[in-house]
């Protein structure tokens, strides 16, 4: 498995070369650190001097999705963004050696931050990134320099309807698992990008073919398998995150594809309505993978945010 992980490090720092060669502002780097038995791939960029920002990706995907975006920010920023075990080129342990829970994944990304030396930070985060960041953010409110949301949920939508995991959550056996595990393919990965973009046939398919061959890697299926069982305990956290936001008041900008059927507008509005002074929200034609089409716009206003703020 070593060996595998070595060779995939090795394809993804050839296409970060690419990327550079190509007219990225900054060098992309990578390293692999080992956390609780599992090897976490981070892609990181900027000046170690410069603030922190965490960049947490979303599901089917990985740091990967950040790809296009993480040089700009680099300008300004000490850019770091991890693979979750079982994503991307980090390692998939079995479920019995590590435990595939948004507590643990919220933990093992502290514990990047640690290894590299940061204390406190901004977050940029998508879909399963929002759960993730929050969970940091709850429990170190004095480490956050500002948030990012992009199409991703801390409350209902404003029409509630039952969602196709229901059934699985609601009576897990090995035969739901399996169901579960058989839904992993590339025509529903490649759906989380298309639906609802603006221009489906622009969209790179390099995106959801990453994401597949993360996906179709040993034991990875399974990680995603346990992570997905998990997510009622963000639902759980709900109200513990709004109230974070009522009392900690953190500057927060909203970035959100506002044609994605997953994540919906209604559900952006969350965060305003619960930090309403220090709220800035920016809707984009497009999905749930916005980032594919509007990256260059995104990043920069990321940029014009944070120059906004008075950070160390």
């Amino acid at each position: 498995m070593k060996i595998a992980l070595r060779v995939i490090c090795v394809l993804g720092l050839l296409t970060l070369a690419t990327d550079v060669a190509l007219g990225a502002e900054a060098v992309v780097g990578s390293r692999v650190l080992t956390i609780d038995g599992a090897d976490v791939f981070v892609r990181e960029a900027g000046s170690p001097a410069a603030p922190a920002l965490v960049l947490l990706h979303g599901n089917p995907s990985s740091s990967h999705m950040f790809r296009g975006i993480i040089p700009v920010l680099a300008r300004r920023f000490h850019v770091i963004a991890p693979d979750y075990p079982g994503f991307g080129y980090s390692s998939a342990p079995p479920k019995e050696k590590f435990a595939y829970t948004f507590d643990h994944y919220a933990a093992v990304v502290r514990a990047v931050m640690d290894k590299l030396g940061v204390d406190r930070f901004g977050l940029v985060m998508q879909d399963y990134g929002v759960p993730v960041g929050f969970r940091l953010a709850v429990a170190t409110p004095q480490k956050i320099l500002f948030l990012v949301v992009q199409n991703g949920q801390i409350c209902p939508p404003l029409h509630d309807e039952p969602s196709w995991l229901d059934p699985f959550w609601d009576h897990r056996d090995a035969a739901a698992e399996t169901r579960l595990r058989n839904s992993y393919v590339l025509r529903a990965t490649k759906l989380y990008y298309t639906l609802g973009a603006h221009d489906p046939g622009a969209l790179s398919p390099d995106a959801w073919t990453v994401d597949q061959f993360s996906m179709d890697q040993p034991g990875s299926k399974d990680a995603r398998t346990e992570i997905t069982y998990d997510y009622p305990s963000n639902v759980r956290s709900w109200p513990r995150w709004q109230q974070y936001l009522r009392d900690s008041q953190p500057p927060t900008l909203v970035l959100w594809g506002k044609n994605d059927p997953l994540f919906t507008v209604d559900q952006s509005e969350c965060y305003a309505k619960n930090n309403p002074r220090n709220t800035v929200a920016k809707y984009f034609d497009g999905g749930h993978f916005m980032l594919e089409e509007h990256g260059d716009e995104a990043a920069q206003d990321i940029l014009d945010f944070a120059a906004r703020l008075k950070l160390p």
